[in-house]
Order: C-alpha cells, then sequence, then structure tokens
C-alpha cells in the first residue's frame, strides 16, 4: 500500500480536511502503526478553532495523539519489537522535556486520524491481551492524564479526601482512579444527570458547586473543567497545606484568592499527560478489571463530526464543559454504528461496506455497488451478495474464507485461529512472547520465563539474600526495613527494649507502656518535641488551648445504638464501652501535631503522632531521607538535649 487516506489539518479556515496522502516510511529508532484505533480529544478541537495554538510542530499534519494498533513495519535498529505485534504510542511529558511534542503523535508529526502511522519505539507500550484497541487508545491521554492528576500532582491515598471538578471522560475516568486508591472522593459538576454515573464509578457525594460542601475538609481539589472560576473556588475550598490540581484548559487567565492561596500554605500544581510508566500502570488496571474505560465508537469517515460532537459536549458520559478530554476511538476497519448528521445522531440509510459512501436513496446506493463492484464478495468461489451478513453466512456453510491466521514462525495461513493455535502448539512454532522482568530476553512459556528469573535473579522486585520475590517495591522495601533484615537496634533509653525501627520505640513510648518511663505518653512526648524543636522542623504550630490535649473520654449509656456502641465523632461501632473508650482516647480524633519535614520536596503529609511521623519517613515514601537517618536522628529526642534538624 503506497498511499492511505488520512484527515489532515493546515489552518482554522480549511479545517479538517479528508486527503489520500503517502503512506508513512520508518527511519532509524521508527516503527509503522496500522491503526486499529484512535482517539478524538478536546485538545484537537482547540486546534481545530485556534491557529495560535502551540502544540502542534508542523502544518500540514494528520491529528490525532491517541493511537493503537499492530506493528506493520520496523524501522532500521529496531529489535525490541516484531511486526504484528499490538502497542499503544504514549505521549510522554512528565517530566517535561523540549523534545516531548517533537516526539508526540499527532502533535510533532502525523498522527492516527489515518489508515496508518509512524510512532517512535521508545514511546511505545505493548498492550496487555485483556485490553481491546479501543481501550488502549483511550488511556493513552485520557485515563493516564487522570491519573497522573490524581496520584502524582493530587497525591491521592488512602485516607484522603478529594474533589473532582467536571464529569467529563477525564473527570469520570480520575473518580474510578481516586477510589481505586481508597480515597473519600466527591464529585462536582452543574450537570446533575452525571451524578448516577459518578456514584456507579466510585464517588460517595456529589454536588454542583463546591460552595455545597459546608463542612467538608478537602485534601485535594482536581480541577478537571478549568474554566477559572472553578480553579478559584477550589483553593477557597481545599483545606490548610492542601492541594489544588488544575488540569483544564477552558481558561487562559483566572483570578484567585492570593491571600487565602498564602496565609492557608495552600499548593496549587498544574498537570499534564503523563508518563509511560503511569500509562503501563493504567493499561494494567483496565487489564485486571479494576478500571473501567468510558467510550463510545465511531466510524473512520465520522471524525470531522464527531469531533464538533465533541466540542459541543453532545457525547455520551462527556461533560458540556469544553475542557473536558474524552476520546472516542474510530476504527478504520468495517464498522457502521451510525451516521451523524447536524450534531446528532440518526440511522444511516445506505452505507457501502467497501469505499464507507453514505446514500440516502436505495437507487444511488445500488447504482453506485453495480458500477464499482462493491458488492460483498465470497473470498473462494467469487460470488456476490446483496449483503455482507449473506456473504459471511455463505462462507461459514460452505466454508469459504479465506486463510488468513498466521503461524508466528513459519509462513503457513489458516482459516481459522484456532488452527492456528493447534499447528503452533503440535510442532512448537509459538513466538516468544514472555519477557523476563530485568533483562530484554523473551520465552515462550511463562514457565520457562520464571526458570530464567529465578536462575539470574532478574525478578523485578526480588530479595537475593533470602531468595524472596515481591509482588510490589513497596513490599520489598518492606522487607528489607524489617528485622530480618535490620534486626532490633534501635533501644528504649529506659527500659532497654530493642525495636527495630525509630516507629516502633516511639509508638512504645507514646501508648505508655514503657514500665521505666510511665509518665511518657503521647501529650509528654509532644512537649519534649516542642522544646527541642523551636524552628517547628517537624512540629505544628499550636492554639494555646489547643497545647495541653490530655483530655480523658469516658463513652455513656447513650453511645449504645441498640446493636452496638458508636463512636459520636466517625460513626464506628464497638462491641463495649472499654472499646470505645479507648478508641476515643486514641490518636484518631486527636488533631494534627506533627508535619513531613520535607517542606522543599511539597510533602504535606501531618500526623497526629510521632510515630506515624517516623514511619512516614522511614517508609522513603517522600524520598526525604534514609531508613538508618530517622533511625540516628531519635537520638536527638530522647537522649540529648540537641535541637531537632533534619
Amino acid at each position: 500500500m503506497s498511499t492511505m487516506r488520512a484527515f489532515q489539518f493546515e489552518d482554522v479556515q480549511s479545517g479538517l480536511q479528508s486527503r489520500t496522502i503517502s503512506c508513512p516510511r520508518p527511519e532509524q529508532g521508527q516503527v509503522i502503526i496500522q491503526v486499529k484505533a484512535a482517539g478524538l480529544c478536546h485538545s484537537d478541537c482547540i486546534i481545530l478553532q485556534d491557529d495560535q495554538y502551540s502544540m502542534i510542530m508542523k502544518r500540514p499534519i494528520v491529528l490525532g495523539h491517541e493511537v493503537a494498533g499492530t506493528i506493520v513495519e520496523l524501522g532500521p535498529g529496531v529489535s525490541d519489537y516484531e511486526i504484528g505485534d499490538r502497542v499503544v504510542a504514549g505521549i510522554p511529558t512528565h517530566p517535561v522535556a523540549e523534545d516531548s511534542l517533537s516526539k508526540a503523535v499527532g502533535l510533532g508529526y502525523d498522527g492516527g486520524y489515518a489508515e496508518q502511522t509512524m510512532a517512535w519505539v521508545q514511546n511505545l507500550i505493548r498492550i496487555p491481551s485483556a485490553v481491546s484497541f479501543a481501550q488502549a487508545a483511550v488511556a493513552a491521554d485520557s485515563i493516564a492524564t487522570a491519573y497522573h492528576a490524581v496520584v502524582t500532582e493530587g497525591r491521592v491515598g488512602p485516607d484522603t479526601t478529594v474533589a473532582i471538578i467536571g464529569l467529563g471522560g477525564l473527570g469520570l475516568s480520575a473518580i474510578q482512579i481516586a477510589a481505586i486508591h481508597g480515597a473519600r472522593v466527591y464529585a462536582v459538576d452543574i450537570d446533575e444527570s452525571r451524578f448516577p454515573l459518578a456514584r456507579g464509578l466510585g464517588a460517595v457525594g456529589c454536588a454542583s458547586g463546591l460552595d455545597q460542601s459546608h463542612d467538608i475538609a478537602f485534601d485535594t481539589v482536581v480541577d478537571v473543567a478549568g474554566a477559572g472560576i472553578t480553579t478559584a473556588a477550589a483553593v477557597n475550598a481545599v483545606k490548610p497545606c492542601g492541594r489544588v490540581v488544575a488540569v483544564g484548559l477552558a481558561a487562559k487567565q483566572m483570578s484567585l484568592d492570593t491571600h487565602a492561596l498564602i496565609t492557608r500554605n495552600i499548593t496549587l500544581q498544574g498537570s499534564i499527560g503523563s508518563s509511560l510508566e503511569e500509562l503501563k500502570e493504567v493499561l494494567s488496571l483496565i487489564a485486571d478489571g479494576r478500571l473501567t474505560p468510558i467510550l463510545e465508537e465511531i466510524s473512520f469517515d465520522s471524525i470531522p463530526v464527531g469531533l464538533e460532537r465533541l466540542a459541543e459536549g453532545k457525547v455520551t458520559g462527556l461533560n458540556s464543559n469544553p475542557s473536558s478530554f474524552l476520546p472516542i476511538p474510530i476504527l478504520p476497519s468495517r464498522f457502521s454504528p451510525a451516521f451523524i448528521r447536524n450534531g446528532s445522531a440518526t440511522a444511516a440509510m445506505y452505507e457501502c461496506e467497501t469505499c464507507r459512501d453514505t446514500f440516502w436513496d436505495q437507487d444511488d446506493y445500488e447504482w453506485h455497488m453495480e458500477d464499482y463492484g462493491h458488492w460483498p464478495e465470497c473470498e473462494t468461489c467469487y460470488r456476490t451478495f446483496r449483503s455482507s451478513r449473506a456473504c459471511r453466512q455463505h462462507m461459514n456453510d460452505a466454508g469459504h474464507w479465506a486463510p488468513r491466521f498466521n503461524c508466528e514462525t513459519c509462513s503457513r495461513d489458516f482459516g481459522s485461529q484456532n488452527a492456528a493455535n493447534q499447528h503452533m502448539t503440535a510442532v512448537g512454532h509459538w513466538a516468544p512472547r514472555v519477557p523476563c522482568e530485568t533483562c530484554n530476553m523473551r520465552f515462550s512459556t511463562e514457565q520457562a520465563a520464571e526458570m530464567h528469573m529465578k536462575s539470574k535473579a532478574h525478578f523485578k522486585n526480588y530479595c537475593r539474600t533470602c531468595g524472596i520475590r515481591f509482588r510490589s517495591e513497596n513490599d520489598l522495601r518492606m522487607h528489607l526495613n524489617s528485622k530480618i533484615h535490620r534486626g532490633k537496634n534501635v533501644q528504649c533509653p529506659f527500659c532497654m527494649a530493642n525495636y527495630t525501627s525509630a516507629s516502633g520505640l516511639a509508638h512504645h513510648l507514646e501508648r505508655g507502656s514503657c514500665p521505666r518511663a510511665s509518665t511518657l505518653n503521647r501529650e509528654t512526648i509532644l512537649r519534649i518535641v516542642h522544646e527541642r524543636d523551636p524552628q517547628g522542623v517537624i512540629t505544628n504550630k499550636q492554639i494555646e488551648w489547643h497545647k495541653e490535649d490530655s483530655s480523658h473520654y469516658s463513652a455513656t449509656d447513650h453511645a449504645f445504638n441498640g446493636s452496638c456502641w458508636e463512636c459520636y465523632l466517625c460513626h464506628r461501632g464497638f462491641r463495649s464501652v472499654t472499646a470505645l473508650d479507648s478508641h476515643l482516647n486514641s490518636s484518631v480524633h486527636k488533631q494534627n501535631v506533627y508535619h513531613c519535614p520535607n517542606s522543599n520536596g511539597r510533602c504535606v503529609k501531618q500526623f497526629t503522632t510521632l510515630a506515624a511521623l517516623f514511619n512516614h519517613l522511614e517508609s522513603e515514601a517522600c524520598s526525604f531521607m534514609r531508613f538508618e537517618k530517622v533511625r540516628k536522628n531519635v537520638d536527638r529526642i530522647f537522649q540529648s538535649r540537641k535541637t531537632i534538624s533534619f
């Protein structure tokens, strides 16, 4: 194939044009992808409306930066991929680099609104078998952008309360991602018809504005709408030391209450795109069934009208706000669900399934089919039929399907995938497809890959000393910081009991369990730390009446609701009044008196106990200090009179 159909953009006046252009050819480090699904993104709508939009690097250009398909040609020097691999083209914009856009499909060079496109190898990711091409195309920008905004920039996790403004495609993805990470999610949109869907995806509450949130203290607000007034409202709604993540591009300028931003120590963070690692994580969540892409599929010829619908907010599940980013997968193959006319979907009268031309008159349609010989044809006996359905039924009954399923090793073709699979199994012709987690080697079976990784210690999260494999990097880090490797080298200065970590020692003293220092508890330790932390490195400034927070609470008979003893603050139920008293006097409902010293790294986590702070630092979650340094700093608090300095 030397030429192909494509939709090109040159300027706003001419708009998006359907043209026949030359097929791309790969150069060093590039591949050619047969497009199976592309995505319509609202940034494409902005490009078509604004000649000053700076994200495109060439003109004319084939738009479409969300592309999934199969590799059909390899350029010189490409060895990590093979022809036939299912891939999605990522757009790595985190961290932002000067050449991010120049190597971005559909922005730096011709994109996916075509039958084929070129892609750089370093931006490709293999699509898991459980993920469709359409889902992968959506993941490339819409869902990955939401993941980056919520997890990386918003730092949303367990025990986080987050608000998502704007319930378009990106906002609905953000709700799912925040809920997956254990956050308490609230949805905000002026269109209340989207609330049931938002609740179904994980939102615990919905409102038409942040002013209706009443007493909810948001740790993070993710503004997908980006309408200016929404970002300003987010700054006023987030709690002190909270985060506002701006994602939407609806407004180029906005007015903010800078007094609130500064005096309440609020972080206003911009967020664009994602990294390739984040896209891999999104694909993994989709493959595992934990995240469900929300999309609508239209035909290839409907791309221009589809973009109009996207700009007008007429796509199912898409916010009418112009900042929404829900891509619509485009299937260049034979797919004819509807003919879109004047911004609304109505049933097409007649459509040629060979050239995709549409007709409203039966005579015109039949004349076209006869004159151009476009009637569906049997692949073996060349008999023609009046419909594709009749043609397929004939080929099924007569066994006339042409061989189309290839052996992955030899050149034989088979009439069905099952026949090809049987052949490859019988003669051992399966291509190696199971990768090593560390090196680039591939193996025919998972067992062979497992044996290789075990012999070479190539598991991604592997303890060489113990010979144990872990499910995640965090699990491995916890194992390496456990008593198995660390021992018990932290000693209580009073009872001489040994602990593995500084957080273990702090917990021992704060709960008042040291037999040689029975007067020590959370409040007395806080007083000691305050004295040695005059600069507020790890302690928060407190209002005077909160400084002596040593009140003791006891539950009364009124706390019994008929089935259990209920905490009136968090409404948890307990089996006995003693258990409820213990809960009330624990640190659960105490104020946050400590904070992470990593102010330069913009870590805003706060804690009710010193043990919780030490546990955060020892986990190396914010990369502020190593485990060993936390152990050394504990001596400054319990065994010396030195001022605290991290």
